[in-house]
């Protein structure tokens, strides 16, 4: 295999000679002549004593120790080509470890630790999608044959449990959105849960071996409070007001802040299990799981609508999920006692980066809470051929920062020597929410009625992330 030795460079009618590269070898000092390349991948190199006219500027010492060195070197960087393609090839599985680990992958093998991120939650995203696709399918469609159930819209995804499926458009949304707005990988829970799993276990069969080996430092309490609170930062805001107050004079925690933005994203999750069980309702293929979540998303959307009244007027407002983040928080709560969850390691492999989120800026004057228009016009022509075209059309939006609701709606009617060619309706209903001056989130549905186009019913709906790449200011 090749040494990286550097060969004699000859003399030319325009550059004198350049010795290669000097050889220490029992004692005495080679010069490297020439380095052949052989066909099965070796190099062979042709050593002559050293000239005493050249100065050595580095010595190669070639012995046992160092060749055996050199070839560990080798392998090593061998092994760790492999393991990097290796991590890269397995992104899709090892991208749902936490996401500290990723970061170690990264450091470790040179996989890209967001590639592995993403790999692993975009084909999650799609049946979550596929799936919620399905449920609204039937939802609107209803089971007008008995043979729907046995012809399912996506009949690959037929052993996916409908709640599973929303599960995951849900985990791996929340983490693509993470890892992009971020720039941090992200783990998804069964990954973070089976990763704590076999640290435990493999604790657990090397502790006999433990004595041998010298005790770890105890860590410092006050680094580990500061980790919890950043992990937990944002659901901080569900605990009880004075919780909240007394880790704002603690740790600079903003209840409005993120009470503000637990509330949104809590009102939106309520109101979408109200719409997704009053369909389920109306197509009178509800059960009692429907019913359940009818009443929790109620009661969750009414809580969360009046936290926001509460903020409006600069309290914090906690909620009654904060029974489920006390037990997490109190060490942080209660300083000098660590609690130990598994939830906590549901939250460590993605909360972290939009924990250290920057504070939002402070907001321009702020747009008219009610704006809209409306639009009329018809036109008729008459002589070889009479027509009529009538349409109407017209939006209302309402700004509730930081929400936006706008609602779109256009008719059109045309008939031509007293027959009718033409009807059509269209209808649009789009909410958002900002998450900071630049990014916010959106969920948008469509109908629309074209019997002359043959669409007799359609609806469309869709969701997502925008970012503001540019803010170009206007100018009169």
């Amino acid at each position: 295999m090749s040494k990286g030795w550097r060969a004699r460079t000859p003399r030319t009618p325009t550059s004198a000679e350049h010795p290669g590269a000097a050889v220490s070898w029992e004692g005495e000092i080679f010069e490297v002549v020439a380095a052949t390349p052989l066909a099965d991948g070796h190099t062979r190199y042709t050593l002559s004593p050293w000239d005493p006219r050249h100065a050595i500027r580095t010595l190669e010492p070639y012995d046992e120790a160092t060749e055996a060195a050199r070839a560990a070197g080798r392998a090593e960087t061998v092994q760790g080509e492999r393991r990097r393609w290796r991590a890269i090839a397995l992104a899709p599985l090892l991208g749902h470890l936490p996401g500290a680990v990723q970061e170690r992958m990264e450091k470790e093998y040179g996989a890209p630790a967001l590639l592995m991120t993403y790999a692993s939650a975009l084909p999650l995203f799609v049946v979550g999608v596929l799936t919620l696709l399905g449920v609204l399918a039937g939802a609107f469609g209803g089971r007008l044959e008995a043979a729907a159930a046995d012809a399912p819209l996506f009949p690959f995804l037929r052993w996916i449990p409908t709640p599973v499926g929303l599960y995951l458009l849900g985990e791996s949304a929340f983490r693509l959105l993470s890892a992009a707005a971020a720039s941090t990988p992200c783990g998804s829970l069964g990954g973070i849960l089976g990763w704590e799993l076999w640290r435990q276990a493999a604790g657990k069969r090397a502790a006999p071996q433990s004595t041998a080996r010298r005790a770890p430092e105890p860590p410092d309490p006050s680094r580990l409070h500061a980790d919890r609170y950043h992990l937990l930062e944002p659901l901080l805001a569900l605990l009880r007001r004075d919780e909240q107050e007394s880790l704002a004079a603690r740790y600079g925690f903003d209840p409005l802040r993120w009470g503000r933005r637990t509330a949104g994203w809590l009102l939106a999750f309520g109101l979408l299990n109200v719409a997704l069980s009053l369909l389920a309702l109306a197509a009178a293929t509800a059960g009692m799981g429907d019913v359940l979540w009818l009443l929790a998303g109620s009661g969750l959307a009414i809580e969360q609508r009046a936290r926001r009244r509460s903020l409006a007027r600069g309290e914090a407002a906690g909620s009654v999920l904060g029974a489920l983040v006390r037990p997490h928080a109190r060490v942080i709560l209660e300083p000098g006692t660590m609690a130990r969850a598994l939830i906590f390691l549901m939250l460590s492999g993605c909360v972290g980066g939009v924990a250290l989120g920057q504070a939002p800026e402070p907001a321009a004057t702020p747009p008219p809470l009610w704006a809209g228009k409306a639009e009329l016009s018809y036109v008729a022509t008459s002589g070889n051929t009479d027509t009529q075209t009538l349409g109407a059309g017209g939006e209302v939006e309402y700004r509730p920062a930081p929400w936006a609701v706008l609602f779109r709606s256009a008719f059109v009617r045309s008939e031509a020597e007293g027959e009718e060619n033409a009807r059509a309706l269209t209808a649009a209903l789009r909410g958002s929410r900002g998450l900071s001056p630049r990014l916010e989130v959106f969920a948008r549905g469509d109908y629309l009625q074209n019997e002359f186009a043959g669409i007799a019913h359609r609806y469309s709906a869709e969701g997502g992330a925008a970012y503001a790449v540019s803010r170009a200011h206007r100018t009169s």
